[in-house]
């Protein structure tokens, strides 16, 4: 899942999707394959908690990636 103003970068903008990655896959590396800038990455959540950009993926995971929140 990809918030909305990350959703911009992926190919159909479609924010929720199942993919079939490589076994090991980082964090970092799902997000540079779905062309989502990583400056524009503020917080990545898998299976509901926080987690870091090297942390390797395990089939079954559901990954939430959110962008910066601006306002004031």
């Amino acid at each position: 899942h990809a918030c909305p103003t990350l959703a911009r970068h992926l190919p159909d903008r479609v924010a929720e999707r199942t993919l079939t990655l490589p076994s090991g896959t980082s964090i970092r590396e799902l997000i540079a394959l779905a062309g989502v800038p990583e400056d524009e990455v503020w917080l990545v959540a898998v299976n509901g908690a926080r987690a870091s950009p090297e942390r390797p993926l395990a089939e079954g995971d559901e990954v939430l990636v959110f962008a910066p929140v601006g306002g004031g």
